[in-house]
């Protein structure tokens, strides 16, 4: 999936936990310090980023993930991991 793709599907759930326009959110803003995001708010898009993508964060992940853009790197790294993933039989 393109990396612009996951931006802004990413922007669009960010902008529903936040009541805020996914146009105000930029890669570069920190949960807390720019978009003003409680830890209850990042539990909760944590949560919509794993079932919107079908990925999971382990809680070093969770916990490193600072801003919108750093989120979208973890997003690519799961998929990545992902599509790797080999199948059972």
């Amino acid at each position: 999936m393109p990396k612009q793709a996951i931006l802004e599907r990413t922007q669009n759930l960010i902008a529903g936990a936040l009541d805020l326009s996914a146009a105000e959110i930029t890669p570069g803003q920190s949960f807390r310090r720019d978009l003003k995001a409680d830890s209850l708010d990042s539990v909760e898009i944590i949560m919509s980023i794993e079932e919107e993508f079908g990925v999971e964060f382990d809680e070093d992940t969770a916990g490193s993930i600072d801003t919108v853009g750093d989120l979208v790197t973890a997003i690519e790294n799961a998929l990545t991991r992902k599509c790797d993933a080999p199948i059972d039989a």
